[in-house]
């Protein structure tokens, strides 16, 4: 029984319509995975079992999948199955365990495999805290969470479901195998860290249709990709920009127009419609879109807007693209994606970078590891709503005290006036943009620190004077690490546009 405590079981199973059924595929499957370090092997039927059981003396978790209109359950339902696969040589017999309608009741399977076959352990295929509790006074020898997510009260919970796996362990003294859409080696290694017995794979190395399928849904739409077509927008305060690329991120056309910010979202979708008809043909396979606010990306959807664009809060991106242009898009901040833009130009050199952004307020973005980091409810970067101290200013986001008060456009121009500069001025914006900029390297650290936004066109002088600033508050930081953003006024729709193309998974059903 301890030959596949903390180890990994492959699932061997090909069903009748799939193109490796068959016990000599299933046996040679299995001699595949035995060499590579499996603990032990779940099969399904007694014709499999004994196959396999022909070439190893690992254990073998037997099954019968048995599924009829008559009933639910569909793993080992009968006695029958039970005698078939214990003379087969299978020494765990697992079976479903769940809440549902079956040929034989659990409790004479298990009194018939505990009279006649005492040797052999019983594991209870489970998808549920509440279906363990209802079967724990039969007292199997395992848990599986095998069927999380394939019954009906269950088809919510994630995969893997490592919230039961812990529920179990918490709640019974028996050993649990974690079983269950397990894909990845970190899946498997965390399952057993929580603390499961061992951990089953199936599909992810055992089904060569269904990991072919994965990589070549993936890339599908690259079958035309000479002539496919991406758009990116960028939504904001004042303007709405877009361009139009080809596959390769390389800009055909580009523009802009006023944005209704101060009237409804419907004024804002009505011009943002207008826009991408415009733009839309039938190699157009890919939308990106950049927008101020904290958004939900898997949803493509605003999840809070400050003032500068009125009504902008639960605006439903992605369900009105979907809905108009049948394309999932990819919705991200502003400056997440004006960051991208640099990281993709950039990529070959760096591997983590930040954006500061200074227009009407303060934006920021976070690339590491080539990821966005955008944070459980889009929050991550919103570095302009760090409070500074002292600072009695009200934001436009309701709080009072936020950085971005101190150092967004207005205070730039407030330097700059009647082409003079005001030179105290100048030293007290430097001295709070280079504590936000040591407040963040202290957060996360980056390669670089690229500035964008208006703050461009004041060139090198406001470059220098924060550098100078950053050295007296840190002198250890290198100050040729904070430079100004090449990726242009397009930023944002270039970086949501290219990533849309590069990263399909990213939107929606990921």
């Amino acid at each position: 029984m301890n030959k596949f405590k903390n180890r990994i079981i492959v699932s061997c199973q090909a069903e009748e319509e799939e193109p490796l059924h068959g016990s000599d595929y299933m046996k040679k499957m299995a001699i595949a995975a035995i060499g590579s370090g499996a603990g032990g092997i779940r099969a399904n039927t007694p014709e499999d079992v004994k196959a396999i059981r022909s070439i190893t003396d690992l254990p073998i978790i037997g099954i019968v999948k048995d599924r009829s209109e008559d009933y639910t359950a569909f793993i080992t339902t009968r006695k029958e199955h039970i005698d078939a696969l214990v003379k087969a040589g299978a020494d765990h017999i697992a079976m479903d365990c769940t809440d549902v309608t079956r040929p034989e009741e659990l409790s004479t399977l298990f009194s018939h495999l505990r009279e006649n076959y005492p040797k052999v352990s019983i594991i209870a295929d489970i998808s549920s805290i509440d279906d363990v509790k209802k079967v724990s006074t039969l007292k199997p020898d395992y848990w599986s969470t095998t069927l999380s997510g394939y019954t009906y009260y269950s088809k919510n919970a994630e995969k893997p479901d490592f919230k039961l796996l812990k529920e179990i362990i918490s709640q019974s003294d028996i050993p649990v195998i974690a079983e269950g859409n397990y894909s990845e080696p970190g899946q498997v290694r965390k399952a057993l860290l929580i603390g499961a017995y061992s951990v089953v794979i199936g599909s992810a190395i055992t089904r060569p249709q269904l990991i072919t399928k994965k990589f070549t849904e993936f890339v599908e739409d690259l079958k035309t990709r000479e002539t496919n077509k991406a758009i990116g927008i960028d939504i904001g305060g004042t303007w709405i920009r877009y361009i139009t690329t080809d596959i390769k991120g390389k800009i055909i056309k580009s523009g802009k127009v006023k944005n209704p910010s101060n009237s409804t979202k419907e004024k804002i979708f009505s011009t943002l419609k207008n826009v991408i008809d415009d733009l839309m043909s039938p190699d157009v396979k890919y939308i990106g879109i950049s927008t101020a606010g904290r958004v939900d990306v898997s949803k493509g959807k605003i999840l809070f807007a400050t003032g500068n664009i009125v009504d902008w809060s639960s605006a439903d991106l992605g369900t009105f693209i979907e809905k108009n242009y049948d394309i999932f898009p990819y919705v991200n901040n502003d400056s997440n994606c004006a960051a991208l833009a640099q990281f993709y130009e950039t990529e070959d050199t760096l591997d983590s970078l930040a954006l500061i952004t200074v227009g009407t307020g303060v934006g920021g973005g976070f690339i590491v590891n080539g990821h966005v980091m955008n944070g459980i409810k889009g929050g991550s970067g919103e570095i302009g709503h760090i409070i500074y101290p002292g600072n009695g200013k009200k934001c436009t986001c309701g709080k009072t005290g936020c950085i971005e008060t101190l150092i967004n456009g207005k205070n730039l121009l407030d330097i700059f006036t009647d082409e003079k500069k005001d030179d105290e001025k100048m030293k007290e914006y430097s001295e709070h943009f280079a504590w936000l900029i040591d407040t963040m390297n202290s957060t996360i650290e980056v390669e670089k620190i690229f500035l964008g936004g208006v703050i461009l066109k004041y060139g090198d002088e406001i470059l220098n004077s924060i550098r100078e600033e950053v050295i007296r508050i840190n002198p250890f930081f290198d100050p040729e690490n904070i430079c100004f953003t090449n990726s242009g006024e397009f930023a944002g729709c270039i970086g949501s546009a290219k990533h849309s193309i590069l990263h399909p998974s990213e939107v929606k059903n990921e």
